[in-house]
């Protein structure tokens, strides 16, 4: 990799710890502020089944829990992975610990096994 491959490379990365910052610090009002995100939100989620009892849903990008605790409901098992702490932490908050890890994870790099999951909600 030459020079010029290292500096894009890092910028991206300096990038992503800046955008996980932002929205890290964005945590505690972005539900307030995030209508758009909802009702897409919204729209996938019907697309899932009803009953996801026994079934494994990585939600990826989960910010704020708001629908990874939709999903709990459904009876999914939950994997919440986001960029930010911060985020996973109002997660934490929302979803509480049973049925439900949290991961800090990048989506162009998921430490996870190929099929792991039974369904991806982004």
């Amino acid at each position: 990799m030459d020079n010029a491959e290292n500096m894009v490379l890092d910028n991206v990365h300096q990038d992503k710890e800046a955008i996980a910052s932002s929205f890290g610090k964005a945590a505690d009002t972005y539900d307030k502020h995030a209508a758009f995100q909802r009702g897409v939100g919204h729209r996938l989620l019907e697309k899932l089944p009803s009953d996801l009892t026994n079934k494994r849903v990585l939600d990826l990008g989960c910010g704020t829990g708001y629908f990874s605790q939709l999903l709990l409901e459904r009876g999914a098992s939950v994997v919440c992975a986001d960029l930010s702490q911060g985020m996973l932490d109002k997660a934490r908050e929302r979803c509480g610990d049973h049925n439900v890890r949290y991961v800090v994870a990048d989506a162009e790099s998921l430490p996870f096994e190929d099929a792991s999951f039974d369904y991806v909600f982004s």
